[in-house]
């Protein structure tokens, strides 16, 4: 009997995994507070991270545009460092302008977030739009993919310049660059 509990057990775990992992980003960050088994499983289920003004800031007058930049970034830090990098990822969206921020770590940082998590389809889109006009290119750090970064089959960047360094292979699958 005890063996059918947990056999149950597992399989409404795999079941609720698979659930989630249809969520959005947000829809699953919110299921994670109806139970505290449920708490912390977002965080190996959750496939796409898109990173938005809308899902990442409340909204704010514009003549707070380097609060809102502040935010943003704090809030995507935070997120990603609860999440684990080890586990594959479908889709990294980054879509925030960032223009005239010194955020060069920052993106380091989230590449190689990517990177580790194998990634398959990655935008960093840091255009200007109603933020005012684009004076700085962000360097896309390729060095953090290697062997190929065969995981990686779409690309997309705006706002940000690729300077490969000596020996970079290219990325293998890449089926998308834009």
């Amino acid at each position: 009997k005890k063996h059918m509990i947990k056999l149950y057990s597992c399989l409404m775990q795999d079941t609720l995994s698979d659930i989630v992992s249809l969520l959005s980003f947000k829809e699953a960050a919110r299921m994670s507070v109806l139970s505290s088994q449920w708490r912390h499983l977002w965080r190996s289920c959750i496939r796409d991270l898109v990173f938005t003004r809308e899902t990442m800031c409340c909204p704010m007058p514009m003549s707070r545009e380097e609060q809102d930049r502040e935010a943003f970034i704090r809030n995507v830090e935070c997120v990603l460092c609860q999440l684990d990098p080890t586990i594959a990822r479908d889709k990294f969206v980054l879509e925030f302008k960032l223009i005239n921020t010194n955020v060069q770590t920052h993106v380091d940082r989230w590449v190689a977030f990517c990177a580790t998590s194998r990634v398959k389809h990655i935008v960093f889109d840091f255009k200007p739009g109603s933020w005012g006009k684009h004076d700085n290119s962000f360097s896309f750090p390729l060095h953090l993919f290697i062997d190929g970064a065969p995981a990686v089959s779409s690309l997309c960047l705006m706002s940000a310049y690729l300077n490969p360094l000596p020996g970079f292979c290219g990325f293998t699958n890449l089926r998308k660059l834009k």
